[in-house]
């Protein structure tokens, strides 16, 4: 079973994002600094270190009041996902998104979920749980190579052209 996600939010040396008043450490934060991989309990010592740093930095900020309100990212219209879809979502990531990919999967999965994200959309909400799948979809499909714990097995090599990380956004799924 999946127990940890490598990746996520981009941070700053200090774990600042580009969101005003947002830090992000630990499984949260794509801070770069497994590489690829990660061996295991370095998890816990990243999100211990990075905390720390985060704490540090937020403590020599001269204006305290850190919470923001009605900012774009504060919606009212984010729900949780219903446990019908929430166990399709399941079935899709865990058969399709899982430690051994390919393209044709991949794209069967980004498809279906692109429906149970349609299904949000119509009655004007939005599901955090199924646009983060959208976005590892979205990801393991432009990565075409194997590199650290990515695997595609139709692209079984390592391909030095695409040693740099990727970014993508909520952008490159709408």
């Amino acid at each position: 079973a999946a127990h940890y996600h490598m990746g996520g939010i981009t941070t700053d040396a200090n774990g600042k994002t580009n969101i005003a008043g947002l830090w992000a450490c630990g499984e949260t934060a794509s801070t770069g600094v497994h590489g690829a991989n990660r061996l295991a309990s370095n998890s816990l010592l990243e999100a211990i270190v990075f905390a720390s740093i985060i704490a540090k930095n937020i403590k020599s900020l001269p204006n305290k009041n850190l919470i923001i309100k009605n900012n774009k990212f504060s919606q009212s219209n984010v729900v949780e996902i219903n446990s019908k879809d929430l166990k399709i979502l399941k079935s899709i990531m865990t058969n399709k998104v899982g430690v051994e990919r390919n393209g044709k999967e991949l794209n069967e999965a980004f498809n279906d979920v692109s429906i149970l994200n349609q299904k949000y959309k119509k009655i004007n909400q939005i599901n955090n749980t199924i646009i983060t799948s959208l976005l590892i979809i979205k990801s393991a499909i432009n990565r075409k190579e194997h590199r650290g714990s990515h695997y595609r097995s139709d692209f079984p090599e390592t391909n030095p052209l695409l040693k740099n990380r990727s970014k993508i956004t909520i952008k490159d799924i709408t």
